[in-house]
């Protein structure tokens, strides 16, 4: 993915790549499903250089950015689901996911304007 916007709410798994993904910029987010079975990203391999990720989805199958991605990424296993946008302890649960979620994932570029500092070396 290289632009624009994409938005998956999936029973079964949200972005099923079978095999390797790129993104380096655009829109991707993922309301997944919240059967244990399947997972809201599916692939071999995922690597994120740019853009906006956002996907929530059960814990069961959850996957994550690779290691070699070059945008930085978090993800949280909770215990139980949670509603997304809201806090459940210390842990933010991004938006605008329309389903409860135990594991949300996060990527986006880093934004002087909102002082963040993981751009720094």
């Amino acid at each position: 993915m290289n632009g624009g916007y994409v938005y998956v709410n999936a029973e079964g798994d949200g972005v099923d790549v079978n095999g390797t993904g790129i993104m380096t910029g655009g829109t991707l987010l993922v309301d997944g499903p919240t059967s244990s079975g399947n997972g809201a990203l599916d692939f071999s391999n995922f690597t994120v250089s740019g853009g906006l990720l956002v996907a929530a989805g059960s814990a069961g199958m959850a996957m994550t950015p690779s290691m070699d991605s070059s945008q930085l990424s978090i993800f949280v296993a909770l215990d139980s689901p949670a509603s997304a946008g809201r806090t459940t302890g210390q842990v933010w649960l991004p938006s605008p996911a329309a389903k409860s979620t135990s594991s949300p994932i996060s990527a986006q570029p880093c934004s002087t304007s909102l002082n963040e500092t993981c751009c720094s070396s």
